[in-house]
């Protein structure tokens, strides 16, 4: 009766019936401990009769209020704590929590409310997952259709930015820089053609505000490339394409791309 009764009631009422039963307990204590103290003083020693009523309800107002807290503990304060390290955990753990209706049965909505917050943090994480793993395969797929179409083109390409160090080159590119250096990431252009024609070159491409053509040497042994030097529409780098017809690449050189 009291466990269907409780699953009709709220947290707030629950502890204000609690309140209301330790008053009216301490009301009976009291009037039960007055009347059997009342009985003793009729008798030969009267005040025997005081210092009686005094004891038991004294006594009976410890063992009622110590009944409240224990009610109290085990109902409401404990199933709070694990109800609130249990979502704590799940929170960091990242996943989905169960509230069990049984330990929560006296928290009015709290146990309810418990539930909705935590499956509302999974249905986030798994929509964050989700985004993350839609972007993840469309750039993959960007990726890929870069490759194909660069496959297409038959020039070693090299990204270069504003500092003019290499962001991105396919495998012709390695073909090419590995004449005159080893090919890296966040070298500097410098390194592989020589200084003042490259900037002489990008000086006149900012200027023009499109391609420019030169004939790069390189900084090592007497090598020379056809270079066309292009802008790059959504960024302050540019573009080196270099001509195959004169940049000894092999055939069978592979194209994958490194950025």
């Amino acid at each position: 009766m009291i466990s269907r009764l409780s699953t009709f009631l709220s947290l707030r009422v629950r502890i204000f019936l609690f309140f209301v039963f330790l008053a009216v307990a301490d009301v009976v204590i009291v009037g039960g401990a007055l009347f059997v103290g009342y009985r003793r003083a009729a008798g030969e020693d009267p005040g025997a009769g005081f210092v009686l009523a005094g004891i038991l309800s004294g006594f009976g107002l410890i063992g009622v209020t110590a009944g409240i807290w224990l009610l109290f503990d085990e109902n409401v304060a404990k199933p709070i704590e694990r109800l609130a390290a249990g979502m704590r955990a799940r929170a960091h753990a990242g996943v989905q929590m169960a509230v069990d209706d049984k330990q929560v049965r006296f928290l009015g909505d709290l146990g309810p409310a418990a539930r909705a917050v935590a499956g509302q943090l999974s249905q986030s994480t798994l929509d964050a997952a989700e985004a993350v793993a839609s972007e993840t395969a469309r750039l993959s797929g960007e990726k890929d259709r870069l490759t194909a179409i660069l496959s297409e083109i038959p020039m070693a390409i090299v990204l270069v930015n504003a500092a003019h160090q290499i962001t991105l080159y396919d495998g012709q590119a390695v073909e090419v820089l590995g004449q005159i250096h080893v090919p890296r990431l966040n070298a500097s252009i410098f390194d592989y053609f020589r200084e003042a024609e490259v900037r002489k070159a990008h000086a006149e491409m900012h200027q023009r505000g499109s391609e420019v053509s030169l004939t790069a040497r390189g900084t090592q042994g007497k090598l020379t490339f056809d270079v066309r030097m292009k802008p790059l529409s959504n960024g302050p780098g540019y573009m080196h394409l270099i001509d195959e017809a004169h940049a000894a690449i092999a055939p069978e050189a592979a194209r994958p791309l490194v950025y």
